[in-house]
């Protein structure tokens, strides 16, 4: 009672208190406040839950509260997963920033090449140098594999000629019947 006092009189000793308790929390009594709207559960006596109509709407009502909640809790996620829009615009910028960086560097790069007098020459040189390089890797990836295959091929050999061996080696001491 002497708590109420204080609160209806205004006290500083007690509304003080109260006050930091509340500006301390207040993003998470927004939210509770928010959900109080929407999850708060509504009696109905029981009598008139017993009408087939009001308890299908009723359970129908649970259901979407339940709804509500897994919304909720997805939105809340989204809103903690790290996806800030402000950080993906910038990301963006700075890369349509690099990407006109690059156009001009290599349209700088093709006027350079054009005003020489063997450019189409020397590009025709570099796209075969490209390509030859291409199937060169190609060619020492399909290398490697052979060689793994000769590999698995020899330990196989060898496992054939040890299981021939001790064939041998048992039908000789065996007597045909």
């Amino acid at each position: 009672s002497q708590f109420r006092a204080g609160i209806v009189q205004g006290e500083k000793p007690i509304i003080f208190p109260i006050l930091e308790w509340l500006l301390q929390k207040v993003p998470e009594l927004q939210k509770r406040a928010y959900l109080a709207k929407f999850l708060v559960k509504i009696d109905i006596p029981a009598e008139i839950m017993q009408d087939e109509e009001v308890n299908a709407i009723y359970v129908q009502y649970e259901e979407l509260m339940e709804q509500f909640k897994e919304m909720h809790k997805q939105s809340e996620q989204l809103k903690n997963s790290g996806f800030n829009t402000a950080e993906i615009r910038k990301d963006i910028t700075n890369m349509e920033e690099e990407k006109e960086q690059l156009i001009k560097r290599i349209e700088r790069l093709r006027r350079k090449v054009e005003s020489h007098p063997n450019s189409q020459k020397m590009m025709a040189v570099a796209k075969n140098l490209r390509v030859e390089r291409d199937r060169e890797k190609r060619l020492a990836a399909q290398k490697q594999e052979q060689q793994t295959n000769i590999t698995h091929l020899d330990q196989r050999i060898k496992r054939l000629e040890a299981q021939l061996r001790d064939m041998r080696q048992a039908s000789v001491g065996a007597t045909p019947s």
